[in-house]
């Protein structure tokens, strides 16, 4: 079973304010059908399965587009992805609460 806490979060103040979340999820190695991530910006939330057995860099992709296509998210923060790395920048300088879940059934 994989665990949110073996995944390594880190955020940032940039200069212009804003602030930026990387999660990066290279521990995972790889994802599997029916993997679940689960992500929550200040009340707004999005949910996803992976389909089947991908990358991570596949499913990271999958995860910023459908951020990013969530009005509620997408109002709040700027999601990018590089390779294994999820950035989430904020489009404001106020702070918000980030919490997520991916878990694995094994």
């Amino acid at each position: 079973m994989i665990k949110v806490n073996e995944i390594p979060i880190n955020t940032s103040t940039l200069g212009d304010g804003t602030h930026s979340t990387a999660i990066d999820f290279a521990s995972i190695s790889n994802v599997l059908a029916d993997d679940y991530f689960h992500i929550t910006l200040d009340g707004s939330e999005k949910s996803l399965n992976a389909s089947s057995s991908m990358t991570i860099s596949s499913f990271t992709e999958i995860i910023k587009d459908a951020c990013n296509a969530d009005s509620g998210l997408s109002s709040k923060a700027i999601f990018t992805s590089n390779s294994n790395i999820l950035t989430i920048v904020t489009r404001d300088s106020n702070s918000i609460a980030i919490e997520i879940d991916y878990h694995r059934d094994e």
